[in-house]
């Protein structure tokens, strides 16, 4: 059950109650010159992206990530070795180099995709 803030319009009073809805209707209308005051919702989610995974999650998201080394899933989920981060990090600086003198040929595409970092 929700809490509900009022005000009592003779006095200016705010007060808080914990009712439910049917019960709020019911003492707005007996009770005319109490008026709700309105609130931003509190919402409660059992739901949270950053929370910590559990281990077997964590595995299968690997597995996938290695089954698509050059999707965004990889670059998140996969392993972060050295090798693997330096040529990541050599594909992304061609890549930028060619798109900044112009050049669109071909030989862009038959590298694999690789998701932009924001890598110093």
């Amino acid at each position: 059950m929700p809490t509900y803030s009022f005000r009592d319009t003779r006095t200016e009073e705010e007060f808080d109650k914990f009712m439910s809805r049917a019960e709020r209707k019911q003492y707005l209308q007996v009770n005319p010159y109490i008026k709700p005051v309105p609130t931003a919702a509190g919402f409660i989610s059992g739901h949270n992206l950053n929370a910590k995974l559990d281990g077997g999650f964590k595995d299968t998201m690997s597995k996938i990530a290695e089954a698509h080394p050059t999707s965004a899933h990889a670059h998140k989920y996969g392993s972060k070795s050295i090798k693997d981060t330096k040529t990541r990090n050599a594909i992304e600086k061609w890549r930028r180099k060619r798109e900044a003198k112009g050049d669109h040929t071909s030989a862009t595409e038959s590298l694999p995709s690789i998701p932009h970092t924001n890598i110093r």
